[in-house]
């Protein structure tokens, strides 16, 4: 399908004008991060010079930061159930962080770090499947012995991962499940999980509940598809977008001592809720 000229930014206007006030609140929030951020930076820390938590924390917030201005896009493009897929995404990423900061940062810190090696585990084995699937130049000589110390390094971690953790657990680095982890960070992270994070489930997985709302066939002998932009899940995920990304960014500034832009975030939560009449 061609597009009709100008439509694309037609349906920016229209959503920039719909979501005003939602648009400047996620906007607040997102300059505010970044100034902190650039702070940081200023300072020119080394990884060396901090706790792993506060090296986990840094991660965690450039990477939803990321997300969060994404889903700012996505949305006033009229692109809502997209959006709210990234916006799962953050929430995943914020449950770890709650469960850490609440559950014991240091041995959880590593614990997470260390699941790296479970990883890069998984990652052999997929190449080990193509080599076997697929036509690729065999390594020989010092590349392939290289390759098998390599092996041998990465399985020797994975062993000790799962010895010191007893973990049989072979796809999440805590043992748990999201749920359960979501449940032991607390009471925000376990309204998230339930909420924000099952409903873009629905969506991300493609279940039935999700696909009904791409077609319309109550027309008599005649299938609509729905697959255009528009204003379907725009306002629930600019809302909980915010609603993640401002949890984040607490775990970030108690961790780093930001205690004077805890008032920032004090303001912004107010005017959340005025918004949105909670």
């Amino acid at each position: 399908m061609e597009y009709p000229k100008n439509y694309f930014e037609n349906i920016k206007k229209n959503m920039e004008d719909k979501y005003k006030e939602h648009f400047k609140l996620n906007k607040r929030l997102y300059d505010l991060v970044t100034s902190v951020i650039e702070q940081i930076n200023a300072k020119g820390l080394r990884d060396k010079e901090l706790p792993l938590f506060s090296i986990i924390v840094i991660s965690m917030l450039a990477k939803t930061r990321k997300h969060y201005n994404s889903i700012q896009e996505l949305c006033k493009l009229g692109f809502g159930e997209e959006a709210g897929i990234i916006v799962r995404s953050m929430t995943n990423a914020f449950i770890d962080l709650a469960y850490i900061f609440k559950c014991g940062k240091k041995v959880l810190s590593e614990r997470w770090a260390r699941f790296d090696w479970i990883i890069k585990g998984q990652k052999t084995e997929i190449a080990e499947m193509m080599d076997k699937l697929c036509k690729v130049p065999a390594l020989k000589g010092e590349k392939l012995k290289k390759w098998e110390e390599r092996k041998r390094e990465i399985r020797a971690h994975m062993d000790e991962f799962r010895k010191d953790y007893k973990s049989k657990v072979k796809y999440d680095w805590s043992g748990y499940s999201i749920k359960t982890k979501a449940e032991k960070a607390g009471k925000g992270p376990k309204l998230l999980y339930h909420t924000v994070y099952r409903y873009n489930s629905d969506i991300e997985h493609s279940n039935a509940a999700a696909l009904d709302k791409y077609i319309d066939d109550d027309t008599p002998g005649k299938i609509q598809f729905l697959s255009e932009p528009g204003e379907s899940h725009v306002e629930e995920n600019l809302r909980e977008s915010f609603n993640v990304f401002v949890r984040i960014a607490e775990i970030f500034f108690e961790q780093f001592g930001l205690e004077d832009l805890k008032k920032g975030i004090g303001e912004l939560t107010k005017d959340y809720l005025k918004l949105y009449n909670k």
